[in-house]
């Protein structure tokens, strides 16, 4: 860990969950900020296409439909393991 990350890790372990939680939200953001603008449209265009084809695996036998219960417990577990 570079000196100046140990430092900003030191002076967060002070701080009260609510403001760690709100310093990472924030530190979080930072990692969206990008030189290029991003265009909303283009973005729900993708996603749209990426649901279709979900759909259309679906609706051929590719692709099972689970539950959103069973798609969250995925998704805990996920984050529960090692990395």
């Amino acid at each position: 860990m570079a000196p100046e990350v140990a430092e900003l890790m030191k002076s967060a372990r002070a701080l009260s969950r609510e403001q760690r939680a709100d310093l990472a939200y924030q530190v979080l953001l930072t990692l969206d900020e990008s030189d290029e603008p991003v265009d909303q449209a283009d973005i729900d265009a993708a996603w749209n296409a990426e649901a279709a084809e979900r759909l259309g695996e679906h609706m051929r036998g590719n692709r099972d439909a689970i539950s959103v219960e069973e798609s969250h417990a995925q998704i805990r577990a996920s984050y529960s393991r090692p990395r």
